[in-house]
């Protein structure tokens, strides 16, 4: 019998057997999934690699070998954000690892976040200053600042020390090339060459070092090198071929594809490059020769038999490119090449006019197949045609999180933000891809215009002065900075430009209207007028000339001779319906409203599509009190020019103003359903909430009200706090119009939403502070004598 003590004695034993055992199981199992996560990553099984890892990782978190390995398979995957994840995991678990440091830094890099990858590479440096690694990666950040010359000084040292270092010689010899250093760049590439285990790029850098000195044959030679290299990878055969395409040499980019065929009966990427290579020649009789004799040799291929709708569609044929993708989608549903097929179909739809069709022949295949990125991208597209933003960014950001390094993918959630005038994530995508690709003036471009929209005028100016310095002779980008200069009042800046201008005879007029402009926001009438009609004369049909002059007669107090000057044009023809409009202007600031709608009438019979002339009709009637006449016109000019949201807008205003608010709504309500205008929802917004109280009514309010969301325009700001706090949401209020009043302080209507919301916080003394500031204004606002009223009790009860 034992005792006591020896049996707690045994029952430990048996603990500490188990615990042995247990972490024994544990570490066997993980060394078992790191063998064949290994092994599958070498036969390029990615996808079973990346289980076996993460089943490691699962057993020990703390381990940074299978995150370094997860990382790996990745980054061959291209899946960059999360390979830079993995690498930062391992960091955690073991931060003095070189390797993840490294490789981290290189992923930064390539992130366009160089101060961040020298912070790694400086990290390698201090524990171990030679190493070759971490001083490439520091080389390479030099390079990517612009640092050329740092950059190379370093390599070359590098280099003495280890010519056989493989990311050290990539980097060394195409900075050498960029410097035009061609010899010395092809000794790097040979030594390199010699001693490298992974010959791939520094091949393909010496075949395009060889392009360069046009020496071909050279390059074919190393095309060729690679291919031996890499025989099972058909990506390399393809650079062979496409080199050979892009030199001319026709004949031996077929044979060559014509070898790969016949040395392997069963693989299809040669045989799809040949039907593309005899399309791209418009070879179409050999490339549908060649299609069918595919389609009997592989009848389970169907990519073959797409290709032929695809080449049925080149050439005309649309009736049958429908048939024989339908015959496809038939023979092959729910698989690749019919989701392919489908997609091509609602294409077609698509240009038949029928929209709706592809949409549901969309919405079927991503039905089945929700991340499928050509669908999605298709889909979101015809959204955006339809004005239906939301739906289009919802099909773009599923598309980004399966590819969240396209810059397709990135560029169109950027322009469906800017279309539904959520300008601050439009603005967050183009910095991301500005940052990816620094020369892209494009995208430059649109980041401009995008700054320029949300009233950033500074830096739409910064970044059109980068653009300029690219492109000086850009019309397009001196005519934006032009505008911009003179927004911001930078007179010299903007004589500066417009002498540009001047001097590119394309845009000689738009100069001389700017030289103009500049002196006249000077108050030098005289001497603008003298360039605007050098402007008019270059170019007589520009409206910002004319325009210009008149608003400096006006200012010379010369309004009988800018009358003078517009009825000569209308006389001898030219621009009637321009001169009309103005003269009809320069009428009713001088009250002679009469004369003013028979100028206005004239304007519009000589350009009906024209919308300003019969805005200015409504507002003469307007300003004699006869607001049903105001509304006649718009109506009418509604009729004749449906899609003028100007027109509409207006006509909503004054239906308000004749307390006609259910048809001032429905105004607003068209604009809504045909265009989604911001300014439509914000005062449909503002009306349903000012005037209705039913509950419907504030449920519409809160839903127009929430696509202003992100605006960073104050008073759209302010009309969703007001719909929330309308809704008792004081809370999701308050923060919104605190925010509308600092961007807009001056703006009595938002004070006194301000102060209502601070009052019912019980906040006395800020709902004092801005009630005082609204009505200090003296304008007129919804609400002011209820404004005078609570301010007073308010104070009244402070006392």
């Amino acid at each position: 019998m034992y005792s006591l003590k020896s049996y707690f004695s045994l029952v430990i034993l048996a603990a500490l057997i188990s615990l042995l055992t247990a972490c024994g199981g544990a570490e066997s199992r993980k060394a078992e999934y790191m063998e064949q996560a290994e092994e599958s990553f070498a036969a390029q099984d990615y996808d079973k690699a990346k289980l076996g890892y993460k089943n490691a990782i699962q057993i020990d978190p703390k381990d940074a070998e299978p995150r370094i390995g997860l990382a790996k398979v990745l980054v061959a995957t291209q899946s960059w954000r999360e390979a830079a994840a993995q690498y930062k995991g391992a960091l955690q678990a073991d931060p003095e690892n070189t390797e993840a440091a490294i490789e981290l830094g290189k992923l930064l890099l390539l992130a366009r976040g160089s101060d961040q990858a020298l912070e790694q590479a400086e990290k390698v440096l201090l524990k171990d200053p030679s190493n070759i690694d971490a001083l490439t990666l520091k080389a390479a950040v030099s390079a990517q600042q612009g640092k050329r010359g740092e950059a190379l000084a370093s390599l070359e040292k590098g280099y003495k020390t280890n010519p056989s270092h493989h990311d050290q010689a990539v980097l060394y010899s195409t900075l050498l090339m960029e410097t035009q250093q061609y010899d010395t760049a092809m000794d790097v590439l040979a030594s390199a060459l010699e001693n490298s285990g992974k010959p791939n790029d520094l091949l393909s850098l010496r075949a395009r070092l060889f392009d360069q000195l046009d020496e071909v044959d050279s390059a074919v030679k190393d095309y060729e090198a690679l291919v031996s290299e890499n025989t099972s990878e058909f990506v390399h055969k393809q650079k062979l071929v496409s080199y050979l395409v892009q030199k001319g040499r026709m004949q031996d980019a077929i044979a060559k594809l014509e070898t790969y065929i016949s040395d392997d009966e069963v693989s299809i990427e040669p045989r799809k490059a040949l039907v593309d290579l005899l399309v791209g020649q418009k070879k179409y009789d050999e490339a549908e020769e060649k299609l069918i004799a595919y389609v009997k040799a592989f009848p389970e291929e169907q990519e073959f038999a797409t290709g032929i709708g695809r080449l049925k569609l080149i050439r005309g044929d649309i009736p049958g490119a429908v048939k024989q993708f339908e015959s496809v989608v038939a023979a092959d549903k729910g698989k690749p090449a019919a989701v392919v097929a489908q997609v091509e179909l609602a294409k077609i739809d698509v240009s038949k006019g029928d929209k709706a069709g592809a949409l549901v022949r969309l919405s079927d295949v991503l039905l089945e197949n929700p991340n499928n990125s050509e669908s999605l991208l298709l889909r979101g597209q015809l959204y955006i045609s339809q004005n239906n933003y939301v739906d289009a960014i919802n099909d773009f950001r599923t598309a980004l999180n399966n590819q969240p390094d396209n810059p397709v993918v990135m560029k169109l959630l950027a322009s469906a933000h800017r279309a539904a005038n959520e300008l601050a994530l439009a603005e967050n995508y183009i910095k991301q891809l500005v940052r990816r690709f620094p020369s892209d003036l494009a995208l430059k471009n649109d980041l401009a215009s995008v700054f320029g929209a949300m009233g950033k005028s500074e830096q739409a100016i910064e970044v059109r002065q980068s653009i300029q310095l690219a492109q000086p002779t850009n019309s397009i980008n001196l005519t934006e900075l032009a505008n911009l200069y003179s927004r911001t009042g930078r007179v010299n800046e903007l004589h500066s430009v417009a002498d540009m201008l001047e001097g590119i005879p394309s845009s000689k007029s738009a100069g001389l209207y700017f030289k103009g402009l500049s002196l006249q926001m000077q108050s030098k009438h005289t001497d603008a007028i003298s360039f605007f009609d050098k402007a008019i004369a270059n170019t007589p049909e520009a409206i910002e000339p004319m325009s210009a002059k008149v608003k400096s007669l006006i200012a010379l107090n010369k309004n009988a001779e800018a009358i003078d000057w517009l009825n000569t044009l209308i006389e001898e023809g030219v621009n009637v319906s321009l001169a009309s409009n103005f003269r009809g202007e320069i009428e009713l600031l001088e009250q002679k409203i009469d004369s003013a709608k028979k100028s206005f009438s004239e304007s519009i019979n000589h350009n009906k599509e024209w919308i300003t002339p019969r805005k200015n009709l409504a507002l003469a009637y307007r300003a004699n009190g006869k607001i049903e006449e105001a509304i006649s016109v718009l109506e009418e000019a509604i009729a004749e020019v449906p899609g003028a949201i100007l027109l509409r807008t207006e006509l909503a205003q004054l239906l308000e103003a004749s307390k006609d608010v259910d048809g001032a709504i429905a105004q607003y309500e068209i604009l809504m359903e045909k265009v989604g205008a911001p300014l439509a929802a914000n005062n449909l917004a503002m009306l349903l909430v000012t005037y209705k109280q039913d509950e419907a009514s504030l449920e519409r309010a809160a839903t127009v009200a929430e696509t202003l969301r992100g605006s960073t325009n104050p008073m759209f700001m302010d009309t969703l706090g007001w719909v929330y706090f309308k809704r008792a949401q004081i809370d999701l209020a308050l923060p919104l119009i605190r925010e509308a009043a600092s961007r807009a302080p001056e703006v009595a209507q938002i004070n006194y939403h301000l102060a209502l919301a601070y009052n019912e916080k019980q906040n006395s003394e800020a709902a004092i502070e801005y009630l005082e500031k609204a009505l200090s204004t003296g304008d007129s606002f919804i609400g002011k004598s209820n404004a005078e009223t609570l301010l007073k009790a308010l104070k009244q009860s402070r006392s």
